[in-house]
């Protein structure tokens, strides 16, 4: 039941989680109000705030913990103005505050390490695309959807030749150089739905959806052209062969399209129509 709410959850967008807990704080307000000042909800407010600190933003929970303490506020001097005094009431009011904060602060803090460490665990960190684990997961999902609906699926399979003689010639660190304006170069080019991966070494995927044999070639163009103006032009020898694949009848897992995108990458290294000079 968790693992559903959480999973609902993740796929709403942040303003609607903040109405969803703009409404709660509301409706427990008014649930405070009703009930009387006798019988507390105060812990109830936590259940928004937490969801704030977590789904959105620090600001966000912020404005939940300021919004939760001002609805307490009006909920218990509407309903007993009588009982307690304006100053027992505001340094309540103060504390109330205060503590949804102290609840939420440690939350947002396990927050962001959590999405830290998990991007962490599936970002390439020298050149910022996807791990080979990332985009197979990430891939196999977009194959899924893309045999459900019906659109085309290309997947590109790129990699540098010689790559091996700048590290031989210049040294590693200049070889990893080249490989971070390569990942900078495809993330700039690319539109957001594409998916990025170094699959190892200096090997590239990108799988690319909706997108046709033609339209790919177009694609195709774009990346050698951002190849180009991302790097120093300053020699020949090292250069990019690509292989696509546009399969009619798309396979059960994405390692099929790679393993055609791979082998028509290999025939086009063989030909040297891939080749074009990036460094």
């Amino acid at each position: 039941m968790i693992d559903l709410f959480a999973s609902i959850l993740n796929k709403c967008s942040r303003l609607s989680i903040l109405l969803i807990a703009v409404a709660l704080i509301l409706a427990i307000g008014v649930l405070d109000f009703v009930t009387g000042y006798d019988l507390s909800f105060g812990l109830f407010y936590t259940a928004p705030i937490i969801l704030l600190s977590w789904y959105v933003s620090r600001t966000a929970t912020i404005f939940g913990a300021l919004l939760s303490a001002i609805i307490w506020y009006f909920a218990n001097s509407l309903a007993a103005p009588d009982l307690i005094g304006q100053p027992v009431l505001l340094w309540n009011t103060a504390i109330r505050f205060g503590f949804f904060v102290a609840i939420a602060y440690p939350l947002i803090a396990l927050r962001e390490t959590y999405t830290r460490e998990r991007e962490s665990a599936r970002t390439d960190p020298l050149t910022g695309v996807a791990n080979s684990r990332a985009f197979h997961e990430s891939a196999n999902l977009e194959l899924m959807h893309a045999k459900r609906i019906g659109y085309p699926l290309t997947l590109l399979y790129l990699d540098l030749d010689n790559f091996k003689t700048i590290n031989d010639t210049r040294g590693h660190a200049a070889g990893d150089e080249l490989l971070k304006k390569i990942g900078h170069a495809l993330k700039s080019e690319l539109r957001a739905t594409d998916l990025v991966g170094r699959l190892g070494g200096d090997e590239f995927a990108i799988l690319l959806p909706d997108t046709t044999e033609d339209q790919a070639a177009l694609v195709i163009r774009k990346i050698e052209q951002a190849l180009s103006r991302e790097t120093d032009v300053m020699e020949s020898t090292v250069g990019v062969s690509i292989g696509a694949a546009t399969p009619s009848m798309l396979p059960a897992i994405i390692d099929g399209m790679i393993s055609m995108a791979d082998s028509r990458m290999y025939q086009a290294k063989k030909s040297k129509k891939g080749h074009i000079g990036i460094y």
